[in-house]
Order: structure tokens, then sequence, then C-alpha cells
């Protein structure tokens, strides 16, 4: 990682201002720890992928409820400022409210404050630095307010108004003003998670008036190096995740912590691993060439977080009228390959497609997001030599899944959906259902 900080305003896409921040991905050695403060390194990565996953996911999910509440505050106080906010504290009767409820919508309806940048007197701003700082704009995105959330954040104000009227001054009670603050706040968070997929995709445009505040980037350089991580767990041969629970038993039996294991000699972990990879390690390999090299078997989804995991998603997308209903042991075993399972076939004949009954939008944006996850891996489903990521998932939607009446979902119609990506709406309950889920595995 580099010693001085990076700065995004000066990058104009996530991957130079990740490599800047923190170095080469590829330069960095198989015993250096990736996060700082962690065992994840490439060759804890390597030996134990599952473990790995689970806790960058962890992590990124802790960072990704961090990023939406300092967005959520930053949108409370870029519509209710400290100076508002006290006058706010102030007022208590209508003759006092008046006049600042006036310039509150005015300033909504108008786009723009008069604030002025709170800088040494000496200071001087150009008039397009003030013009760009005073537009009431989102966070991170500096996008405009949606008209949406402007209905809302009126609605929030008029709701403050008549509560403020009837407050009474007591230390048992929440002033009306704090109430508004946490309202708007919550409001942003509820808009921030459903465009969080997007945000964390499209690079911000910065204009004079608007930088990279701190508050929100420590946590997006977090989740992107995360992603980055997760990417190259991707690499890694699916054999080693049958693996694991053999080298995790064995370091278990020796009272061993991971820790502990990483930092013993290499010629004594060496060993372990060597006992790791005895017992159903051939016979698995040649199970795994044998089934491969037979055409009439189809490939199976490689799932990596365990039965009761898969379980709760197929429980969602069937509650949800997502999938036509098929029951779980069928879902299971015609589709997933359970990589905590060694003794497990690696390849099943499969009678029947999961009938996916919502958007093609949804089906490739969950498989997208199971796969950058690293919850399955679609690594199997090349087609070709060095086919692309989203050719994968396009195969694999392709193998698994039809519409209704059995209807095949053709590659075309996938590329196609896919290209259409920017122009879709958010399908918020979708979002809030199996993607919250999805997020929410470990």
């Amino acid at each position: 990682m580099r010693d001085r900080p990076s700065y995004p305003i000066d990058f104009e896409n996530y991957e130079e201002l990740i490599k800047d921040a923190y170095g080469d991905f590829d330069a960095i050695d198989l015993e250096t720890p990736l996060i700082k403060g962690t065992i994840i390194s490439k060759r804890f990565c390597k030996l134990f992928p599952k473990e790995a996953s689970i806790q960058v996911q962890k992590l990124m999910s802790a960072e990704n409820d961090e990023l939406i509440k300092v967005l959520g505050r930053n949108f409370a106080d870029m519509i209710v400022p400290f100076e508002l906010h006290q006058r706010l504290y102030k007022a208590s009767t209508k003759e006092e409210l008046s006049p600042i409820s006036t310039t509150f919508f005015l300033t909504l309806e108008r786009g723009y404050t008069n604030r002025v940048p709170n800088a040494p007197p000496q200071m001087t701003f150009t008039e397009e630095f003030l013009k760009d700082y005073q537009k009431l704009a989102m966070p991170f995105t500096h996008k405009p307010i949606p008209s949406s959330l402007i209905e809302k954040i009126k609605q929030a104000y008029c709701e403050f108004e008549s509560q403020i009227l009837d407050y009474t001054d007591s230390s048992y009670q929440t002033h009306p003003a704090d109430i508004l603050v946490y309202k708007l706040q919550k409001i942003a968070e509820e808009y921030y998670w459903d465009r969080l997929a997007e945000i964390l995709t499209v690079y911000p445009t910065f204009s004079p008036g608007r930088g990279a505040d701190s508050s929100e980037w420590k946590h997006v350089l977090t989740i992107k190096w995360c992603e980055v991580i997760l990417g190259h767990i991707q690499t890694i041969e699916y054999i080693q995740y049958q693996k694991e629970p053999h080298l995790l038993q064995v370091i278990s039996q020796k009272a061993i912590s991971l820790k502990d294991f990483l930092d013993l000699d290499i010629e004594v972990a060496l060993a372990l691993q060597e006992d790791a990879d005895q017992g159903n390690y051939l016979s698995l390999e040649e199970n795994l060439k044998s089934k491969s090299e037979n055409s009439k078997y189809t490939k199976l989804i490689p799932w990596v977080r365990g039965e009761e995991n898969l379980k709760s998603l197929w429980k969602m997308l069937d509650d949800h009228g997502y999938i036509e209903h098929i029951e779980f042991i069928k879902f299971q075993n015609s589709h997933f390959l359970l990589l905590d399972k060694p003794s497990e076939r690696i390849q099943e004949v499969f009678t029947q497609k999961i009938i996916w009954k919502s958007s093609l939008k949804n089906l490739i944006m969950m498989i997208e997001k199971l796969n950058s996850s690293n919850i399955i891996n679609a690594k199997p489903f090349n087609k070709k030599i060095n086919t692309s990521k989203a050719g994968r998932i396009h195969n694999l939607i392709h193998s698994h899944f039809c519409r209704p009446d059995n209807k095949d979902i053709t590659l075309m119609a996938l590329r196609k959906t896919e290209q259409r990506f920017p122009n879709f709406g958010v399908d918020y309950g979708f979002n809030s259902t199996v993607m919250k889920l999805i997020r929410s595995i470990q």
C-alpha cells in the first residue's frame, strides 16, 4: 500500500485509483496481508478460498453499511446544515418558523443555497466555483436531488413544523429538529441502498465545487479493494474448495489456529497439507476428469457457502414467485455442486431447468452478484478458451434457467439485456429481497 493518500479527483476510474492506493496486485508477494490487520494474504486465499471469501465479504458488508450511513448523514447535513439546525432549535412560534420555512422550500425549488464556503477571510472564490458549490446535489454522485426525494424531504419538514409547535422543552424528549435530521438521513440511506451497485461501478464526475469527501471515499476504497481480492479468489481452481475442509480438519486436530498455521515453517505446513490431501483427493480428481469428459453430463453450478445458505436462497426465490416451484432437494441435486461435500459427484444429469419468472435483468444481476461474491463459481461454464466473465455467466444461465413454458433463454437475449442495463430502473422488490439476502450470505 502507498504511504501517501490517493485523491479520487486525480483519476477518472476506479481501476486507476485502486492501483495508486494499493499498488499492483500482481506484485504483492504471497505472505503480505492484503488487508491491514487481517491474515488474508494470497497464500491464505489459495489454501482457504472459502474462508478467505467469507472474511472479505464480511468486511465488505460492514463497509457497505458504514458507507450508506455516511452518505445518509452527509445528505441530511446538506439539507439541514449546522446553521439551519441551530435556527430550528430556537424557533418555537409560527412567526419565528415562517421565514425559515419559506427559505427552506425556496432552496429546494431552486436547487441551491446561499452558503459561502468555510474558509479564511482572505480566500476568494470564483463565480464558477460558488455556483457549483452552492448547488444541492446528492453526496458522492453529485447528481441533482431526484424529485421523489424532494417530495419526501418536504413531507418530513411539514411533519417537523407540526411537531415543533407542540414541543415543550424536556430532557426526556427528542427535539423535532433532531427527528427531522434523522428522517432525512434514513430517506437518503434507503435511496443509496437501492443504488449501491451503481455508485460502486460508475465513477463520479467532479466539478470545481464538488470534491471527494474523505468520510465517503475511505469506505469506497476498501470496498473496491475487496472486490479485487474476491476477483483473485475466483481464479483459484474449485478443486481447492474440496481440499479446504480436509486441511481445516487436520489443523483442528493439531489444535492450531489459522494464524498459527500460516506462521509455521514451510516444511511443517507442507507436511500438514500433504496429510490433508490423502484419502479422497485422488478419487475425487479422477471423478472430476472422467465426468467432465462425458458429454452427456451437464455441468453443475459450484456452490461454495453450504447447503443451508443455498436453501435460504431457494426459499426466497420460491416464496416471492421468482421461480416456478420446485422441491429443494431437486433444485439442489439437479443444479448445484456443494463444494463442502467432496464425496458428491462432480457432474449430474438434470431433468428440468429452473423456470425463471422475473426479468432477465434480475437474473443476470443475481448470478453476477453470486459470482462476484464468490458464492458460486461460473468458471466451469467456459464454452470457448478464455471465455469472458460475462460469457460464462450467460452460459450458466442458458444451461440452468428457462422462461415459463420451458422456453429457452438464448445467449442473444442475455447479451441484449445486459447491453440495455444502464436504461433499466431499480427493481426495489428484487433488491430488497434476493439481493439483500445475497449480501448477507456468509
